[in-house]
């Protein structure tokens, strides 16, 4: 069983760090899902991940290439388009 380091988890994700921290201490506030963050084992002092449980957890934050993300829902104040005619309508 090979143990990541948290630094070691930051430079293959190519995060800092610190972001890795604050995301930690958001689920401790509630304020996060624990699935954001792979599952972090304390060993003294140092936060360490089973290297399976990482190549896991990164197979579960995979997205197929066929995904087509959902349509966004438009807010605010609508756009006006310019047809050929030169006539304004909203859309």
């Amino acid at each position: 069983m090979k143990l990541i380091t948290l630094n070691e988890v930051a430079e293959i994700l190519r995060m800092n760090p610190q972001s890795i921290h604050n995301v930690l201490a958001r689920i401790r506030a509630g304020k996060a899902e624990k699935s954001d963050v792979p599952p972090f084992l304390k060993i003294g002092d140092r936060l360490v991940v089973k290297e399976r449980d990482f190549q896991e957890w990164l197979d579960s934050k995979l997205i197929p290439l066929d995904y087509t993300p959902a349509p966004k829902n438009r807010t605010g104040r609508p756009r006006k388009k310019i047809d050929l005619t030169g006539r304004i309508s909203l859309s």
